[in-house]
């Protein structure tokens, strides 16, 4: 009986010992999961973080490829086809207006011709001894009116 209770005594402190030893291993299994778990998570952040960069990244090309994207072709072809017509309505004008402008240079160098003549006249003058008398007849043949009734009144006069 006796040796039943030692050998029951050294089973128990072996039992303690296994005990010891055992919790010892879970501690540090535990430390070492922990430890890989953290490094996981880490790993996951790092991971996490570099994703929703590049899908930042990404978001800002899509708009800025949007910008350049035609919403609505037909619309811009019908500005388009506006704004050429707009662009031959403006030529038309341009040339309208510089026809016109020719026109009124015409005049206006006819009117100086005749100021001129008038002057001549004035100081009393001859027109054949001056240019002012072929001056007039160059209004006049510019369809300046006045010129030539001006110009017949001076040939007259001669």
């Amino acid at each position: 009986m006796f040796e039943i209770k030692n050998s029951q005594g050294q089973l128990t402190s072996e039992l303690d010992r296994f005990k010891g030893e055992k919790d010892t291993l879970v501690r540090q299994r535990v430390c070492i999961l922990r430890a890989s778990i953290h490094s996981k998570t880490l790993r996951y952040l790092l991971i996490k973080e570099s994703i929703s960069e590049e899908i930042a990244n990404t978001n800002d090309a899509v708009q800025r490829m949007q910008s350049r994207i035609v919403q609505s072709p037909d619309r811009i072809k019908k500005r388009i086809s506006q704004m050429t017509l707009d662009a031959a309505e403006e030529k038309r004008n341009i040339t309208a207006n510089e026809t016109k402008a020719r026109e009124l240079q015409a005049k206006v160098n006819a009117l100086v011709i005749i100021e001129k003549v008038c002057f001549l006249v004035f100081l009393g003058r001859p027109l054949n001894q001056t240019s002012g008398y072929a001056e007039l007849h160059r209004a006049a043949s510019h369809g300046y009116e006045g010129g030539s009734l001006i110009a017949g009144y001076f040939t007259v006069s001669k």
